[in-house]
């Protein structure tokens, strides 16, 4: 488990432990990338060429000491790509988010979930990261 850092080439503590074995990861791979696949929750998230793997989420907010059941939403994504040796990892979180979409159809509304608003906000950002990263290859999935 390495020390975070927010600053690309800064010096760390170099040390790092093996927390899960590569077996358990490859599962749990497994299991995340099925939720970006056309039968998931997070197939928004799905990125031309490339395999995605993540977790869709959705929380009533606490307004004023309690859940708000009004509506007040709280939507998140957590992904990865790609799925075998990872090299971007990004979490979405959106509080009352305001365009969410049902089906492929951007053109129906919906009521707001992860997997109809945040895996799109996921989708648009990696896009334009991974379009000037020349360094990974197109896995060719989608």
């Amino acid at each position: 488990m390495p020390p975070l850092k927010l600053v690309k080439n800064t010096s760390t503590y170099e040390d790092t432990t093996q927390i899960f074995n590569k077996q358990s990861i490859a599962k749990i791979a497994k299991l995340l990338s099925a939720v970006t696949s056309n039968q998931g929750s997070g197939y928004r998230a799905q990125i031309k060429g490339y395999n995605v793997a993540g977790k869709t989420g959705t929380a009533e907010m606490v307004v004023n000491g309690s859940y708000n059941k009004k509506g007040a939403k709280r939507t998140f994504f957590t992904g990865f790509v790609p799925v075998k040796k990872p090299k971007y990892i990004m979490a979405v979180r959106l509080d009352y988010p305001k365009k969410c979409y049902t089906s492929w159809n951007p053109n129906l509304r919906s009521k707001c979930e992860g997997s109809n608003s945040a895996t799109i906000v996921f989708k648009e950002a990696m896009v334009h990261i991974l379009t000037n990263d020349t360094s990974i290859k197109l896995s060719m999935k989608n």
